[in-house]
């Protein structure tokens, strides 16, 4: 048997639309972040948006994270405390990202919010030890609805640290 989408059953078993609903929404927020860091490395910069776009996440926080450490050339009259708040965001967009990436990179064993189930081969840099390869994560309705609020939040406050941002003027580096 296959569900509406053609899903055989015996992939996953029963998937929960809510459960599907929340993981869709989780994949879409991402997406949003990412555009919203584009934004905000354009902001801090004097380079075009277009020499950022199509950079992943991490690429785009390093991006911010040597700009900010170089001054904000583009925008000098940034003070250090405002510098600080934008590193701050930067390590909880990097948080929230890894966050999402443990949740759309499982594999769903029980794809429910009732015990819910994924697991995931790790990386190297993220084994505690050389045989611990995969690493299982049991997942609740709470921790997704948690999850998405966070990435709403993070949405909102990184739109903020750009209009505060661009209430700097910018100015012509090297002219």
């Amino acid at each position: 048997m296959e569900d509406r989408f053609g899903l055989p059953d015996n992939m996953f078993g029963p998937i929960d639309d809510d459960f599907a609903g929340a993981l869709g929404r989780i994949a879409m927020l991402g997406a949003l972040i990412e555009s919203k860091v584009d934004n905000l490395v354009a902001s801090l910069d004097h380079n075009p948006q277009s020499r950022y776009a199509g950079d992943g996440v991490g690429q785009q926080l390093t991006n911010a994270r040597k700009i900010i450490n170089n001054r904000i050339p583009a925008r000098p009259t940034v003070s250090e405390p405002h510098r600080e708040q934008i590193r701050t965001l930067l390590q909880r967009i990097e948080t929230t990202m890894f966050e999402r990436n443990e949740l759309l990179h499982g594999v769903w064993a029980r794809p429910s919010f009732v015990n819910g189930l994924s697991w995931r081969h790790l990386p190297k840099g993220q084994r505690d030890a050389p045989h611990e390869w995969t690493r299982g994560r049991p997942t609740t309705a709470e921790d997704l609805y948690a999850v998405i609020a966070e990435m709403v939040a993070v949405v909102g406050e990184i739109q903020d640290a750009c209009l505060e941002i661009e209430a700097h003027p910018r100015v012509e580096v090297g002219r």
